[in-house]
């Protein structure tokens, strides 16, 4: 038996660019940072009636758009 159409539940495609890079200051200090999601592009609406969502699947989307993150790394040697 197929689901009524006001419960369809194909979700439509969905990519993004993330954009990271890596600087290393000397053979101790490396740098790294990026950006996630760089388009900002926001996750398809899914109808998904199992664990009663109604917007975006968390376990495939993230709907917080785009990020950045930094880091670094001393290595004591």
């Amino acid at each position: 038996m197929a689901a009524p159409a006001w419960n369809n539940r194909d979700v439509e495609a969905y990519s993004i660019w993330d954009l990271t890079g890596n600087f290393k200051f000397s053979k101790a200090l490396v740098v790294r940072g990026g950006i996630l999601n760089v388009m900002n592009t926001m996750p398809p609406f899914t109808n998904q009636t199992r664990y009663f969502q109604t917007s975006w699947d968390p376990t495939y989307a993230d709907p917080r758009g785009r990020s950045y993150y930094i880091s670094a790394n001393y290595s004591f040697k």
